[in-house]
């Protein structure tokens, strides 16, 4: 697993971004932005 790695809980099906390795610590990854050309 890499540092920001996007993962999916197989339970939930959350998507969870890796914030640390050691101790291993997961957040909810953010909403992907629209990019309106900008």
């Amino acid at each position: 697993m890499e540092l920001n790695e996007i993962v999916e809980c197989a339970e939930c099906m959350a998507e969870l971004e890796i914030v640390s390795r050691e101790p291993l610590i997961m957040a909810l990854a953010p909403e992907a932005e629209e990019d309106w050309g900008e």
